[in-house]
């Protein structure tokens, strides 16, 4: 095997434990802790612009989170 390859097994428990990761970044905001906001008062509240913003930062926040962790499964 060559520097810096690691082997099926260990290759497995890393990708392993990367799927891990990702579950536990999936369960942080559980909604017994964070109930569902109402999305229309809030809309009405701060306009469509700044919603979208909003929208487009989470999703962005939780695709860096999820990539960051598969990269370091995907790794080696």
């Amino acid at each position: 095997m060559a520097d810096g390859q690691l082997n099926t097994a260990d290759r497995e428990n890393r990708m392993e434990e990367a799927l891990r990761h990702i579950r536990n970044w999936c369960e942080a905001y559980p909604i017994e802790a964070f109930p569902e906001p109402d999305l229309t008062v809030i809309r009405a509240q701060i306009g469509d612009g700044p919603m979208a913003a909003l929208h487009a930062h989470w999703a962005r926040h939780l695709l860096e989170g999820i990539a960051r962790h598969a990269q370091k499964g995907l790794q080696g």
